[in-house]
């Protein structure tokens, strides 16, 4: 026999706790109590842990507050397992933003004084600030009107036990409500005078229709669950162990890579699928995406550009002299992708800018910025060619192609314009260590198998993203805002599409964050990698106002500035740049 809440009580709960005075903040905090607790066996107070993506016991306090199951399995739901029971817009998350996202959930919590939490050193771990106030945490949590009731502890205790075999735990079909509140407050360690400051905490009674002897089914007592799916793909939702897998498996084939090449490469295509991979002609540029490709069960194709391409023929497609409709490279992996939903598609156009990119990539940049969600939640550009025929007409390019670039910037190559930059992510190979000859391994890495799913854009630009307090988010839009004052003397600020793209970036890059690090685990800074890949290759020229610019940029990453951030990628590119300038009169980004 076993005994849960019922699926009424917990509509109940739900509805009450929506409609109180917490905001959504609180469930960040409640989830990181919960962690510092398990990793404390019980007690709190001492207990460091790690804040990672992955970590245990960090991810256990938050599913323990947020997490949507069905038998302890929240694959089962379509996309956003995750719910804020304080939130009255009765929001959902998905796994790779869950609760507030992983960063921002103990992030939040740094920037303001007597904070109940801390973060400290490298990499970062969380621990229980020794200084706590009420005042302090309630301005975090708590909304400013006390029109609105405090959220009442049992109606938190009955969503947090909801999974819980309440016999089992309290040895009772009919536990009190005291008993609840009780047990709740020692599993989230939390003192008695914040405990009594956020909660309405008094020992509510419970009746026998509170309990019911069957596990409370979610599509019942959450309104606007999201849909149950019968089938779901293996692939897991550890995504920052599954980057780390992924960049042992490229090694293993002997390729030489930082582990933050990979993570950068992966969260690039997550966040815009359209990738140029530059430098200096030897550094497996081309190899990159079809070893990852490999590595995760992905489809890989290669498309040698030629110095003759003037349009869009070899990409799109042509009719030939006997009038047959010949598709072009593009067109055909595109109907692969699009006849293959579930799997993820590359397309590697090598040496591209052996060509001019603009003459025959224009029509598909514009498909790329075109693309749109449906009401079904895909995405898909307009068809390629919509007056061909012989069955290319509905061709489109889907969320699960990602066309990649290979390019060598030297003297017998073509520069890229804005428009082209503007739409990609940059990510450059020079920095090469002659000395390190890589291992072949005798025995591969298990292939970690993503569905296209995991590699889909899950946010088209910030006006679909719903966290608009989030820090990451913050601190992105303000470094672009310090930068573009910068680039407003020679007119090369950014607009709204690469401010989209870096804070996506860097959003996403939260998802695999340790693993962007060097080898010898150094720390790389995803907002300083996505400033270098997305702002500094436009920067080109020869005038003294772009000279003048160089200089207060390079004081700007050097951390001269008024917020003494450092950002030692672009510092080392704009010292360059600047050098270059000083000796040749011209400067690009490009080697």
């Amino acid at each position: 026999m076993s005994v849960y809440p019922s699926n009424n009580r917990l509509a109940l709960a739900l509805e009450r706790l929506a409609s109180s005075r917490a905001k959504p903040v609180l469930s960040d905090y409640l989830a990181c109590m919960r962690a510092l607790t398990i990793a404390g066996d019980g007690d709190p107070a001492g207990a460091v842990i790690p804040t990672g993506q992955n970590d245990q016991p960090f991810q256990s306090g938050i599913d323990s507050v947020a997490l949507i199951s069905v038998d302890g399995d929240h694959s089962k739901w379509a996309g956003e397992p995750f719910l804020f029971v304080f939130d009255d817009v009765r929001r959902f998350r998905g796994p790779r933003h869950r609760s507030n996202g992983t960063a921002d959930t103990a992030n939040r919590w740094q920037t303001k004084s007597n904070s109940p939490l801390l973060l400290e050193g490298s990499p970062r771990k969380l621990s229980l600030g020794a200084s706590a106030t009420v005042e302090g945490l309630l301005d975090r949590v708590m909304k400013s009107s006390e029109s609105f009731p405090l959220p009442r502890a049992d109606d938190f205790a009955f969503w947090f036990y909801r999974d819980t075999d309440l016999l089992d735990r309290f040895g009772s079909e009919c536990p009190s409500g005291a008993d609840l509140v009780t047990a709740l407050q020692a599993d989230l360690g939390i003192r008695d005078d914040l405990w009594m400051a956020l909660f309405n905490a008094d020992g509510y009674e419970t009746s026998a229709t509170d309990f019911a002897p069957e596990r409370p089914d979610p599509s019942l007592y959450i309104a606007n669950a999201p849909t149950l799916l019968p089938v779901r793909s293996g692939h897991s939702d550890s995504m920052g162990t599954d980057v780390a897998a992924i960049h042992r498996y490229v090694s293993a084939r002997g390729f030489t890579i930082e582990p933050w090449q990979v993570a950068a490469f992966i969260t690039a295509v997550r966040t815009k699928p359209f990738v140029i991979l530059a430098g200096i002609s030897g550094t497996g540029k081309t190899k990159l995406p079809r070893l990852v490709a490999e590595a995760t069960g992905s489809s890989y194709d290669l498309l040698p550009v030629r110095p003759d391409w003037t349009d869009s023929a070899e990409l799109l497609g042509y009719r030939n002299l006997a009038d047959k409709f010949r598709p072009g490279g593009l067109l055909k992996c595109a109907k692969r992708a699009g006849d293959e939903p579930s799997v993820q598609h590359f397309l590697m156009l090598d040496e591209m800018n052996i060509a001019r990119v603009e003459y025959y990539l224009a029509e598909v940049l514009s498909f790329l910025e075109e693309k749109e969600r449906h009401p079904d939640g895909s995405i898909s550009s307009k068809p390629l060619l919509p007056d061909s025929e012989d069955g290319w007409n509905e061709v489109a390019l889907t969320a699960n192609l990602c066309v990649v670039g290979s390019v060598n910037m030297d003297e017998t190559t073509h520069g890229f314009s804005r428009k082209v930059l503007d739409r990609a992510f940059v990510l450059e190979f020079s920095d090469v260590n002659l000395s390190d000859l890589g291992v072949v391994g005798a025995d591969l890495p298990p292939i970690t198998h993503w569905d296209a799913r995991s590699w889909e854009q899950e946010y088209l630009g910030l006006a679909e993203y719903p966290d608009r307090t989030s820090p990451t988010l913050e601190t992105s839009i303000a470094t672009l805002t310090q930068v573009n004052e910068h680039l407003r003397k020679v007119q090369l600020q950014v607009g709204f599409r690469v401010r989209d793209e870096v804070a996506l970036f860097v959003l996403n890059a939260q998802d695999c964050i340790d693993a962007f690090v060097t080898r010898d685990d150094v720390e790389v800074d995803p907002l300083d990698l996505a400033i270098s890949m997305k702002v500094l290759p436009r920067i080109q020229g020869g005038t003294a106002g772009l000279r003048e610019v160089l200089v207060s940029l390079l004081e700007w990453a050097r951390g001269e500035g008024a917020t003494k951030q450092k950002f030692p990628m672009c510092e080392t590119r704009l010292e360059l740049m600047l050098r270059r300038l000083d000796e040749s009169g011209f400067t690009s980004f490009w080697l």
